[in-house]
């Protein structure tokens, strides 16, 4: 399993994930993800400011993560913990062949 960082040639891998999570998600009744968000012009806006990774297994990504360190507007009025430098994590998820192996997990940048 290796842990890289997604470039344009994945883009239909990515957006193949995102479509399944979409599904799962939507079998759920969690709605927030729809067939408009993620969206690919997401997926490219990521993979140019090099912050979507990914797990590569056997040549497949399986996994994938946005991680950045912009701070959305809803965070603003929140009181932090610490005052470091931090991480966001956006749109993480694996496709839907590849739940409860741990491969989200592996993703995180930070364990605790």
């Amino acid at each position: 399993m290796e842990f890289i960082e997604i470039g344009k040639s994945a883009i239909q891998a990515v957006s193949s994930i995102y479509k399944s999570c979409v599904e799962q998600h939507a079998k759920q009744g969690f709605y927030q993800w729809d067939e408009n968000y993620p969206s690919l012009k997401t997926v490219m806006t990521d993979i140019e400011k090099s912050q979507l990774f990914g797990l590569l297994s056997e040549e497949k990504n399986v996994a994938v993560v946005a991680i950045t360190n912009d701070e959305p507007k809803e965070y603003f009025n929140l009181s932090w913990k610490f005052d470091s430098p931090y991480v966001v994590i956006h749109r993480l998820c694996a496709s839907e062949k590849q739940l409860r192996k741990g491969f989200a997990k592996k993703l995180m940048p930070i364990r605790y």
